[in-house]
């Protein structure tokens, strides 16, 4: 009998009314596209939903993030966080709603329903600004973090 394959959930997070914070949710359409075929492939438009994201955290076996994540670097960078280094306590606020985000992975943490795996890929934001639409920088920068995802995604269905 062969194995099941682990549920995978490509979750897009971020407010779309500024600018670059909203990288996250911009990105969902497009992963939608690529994995609509694919059953072992959820793709979630999670905006700023907050609490309202912990059944989809708890039902994921591998769970990939994907937001606007303030690192202090140079904008547009991208940057990838695996297992502990993803937030899950309140106090680190890496986005402008990222407090909210953390404490769905306190409660899945505290109830013992974490994902098996969890990524956090996102870029640094070239801004912040009011505005209802990711900058041109921004959605450059999105064709190279849905290749991350998409390099994230095969690597966990290889090593099923």
């Amino acid at each position: 009998m062969q194995k099941k394959p682990s549920k995978i959930t490509i979750l897009g997070i971020g407010n779309i009314l500024y600018s670059d914070e909203g990288i996250g949710v911009y990105c969902i359409p497009f992963l939608e596209e690529i994995y609509a075929d694919c059953e072992d492939v959820d793709v979630v438009y999670g905006a700023t939903d907050g609490m309202m994201l912990l059944a989809t955290v708890e039902d994921a076996e591998k769970l990939l993030i994907i937001d606007a994540i303030n690192a202090a670097a140079e904008p547009g960078t991208i940057i990838h966080l695996q297992g502990d280094e993803v937030p899950k306590y309140v106090g680190v606020k890496m986005s402008i709603h990222q407090l909210g985000f953390s404490e769905v992975l306190v409660a899945a943490n505290f109830r013992e329903q974490y994902p098996e795996q969890i990524v956090m890929i996102g870029m640094q934001p070239f801004s912040l600004e009011l505005h209802a639409d990711v900058t041109e920088q921004g959605k450059e920068v999105a064709k190279q973090l849905i290749l991350e995802v998409r390099k994230q995604v095969d690597e966990w269905r290889q090593n099923q």
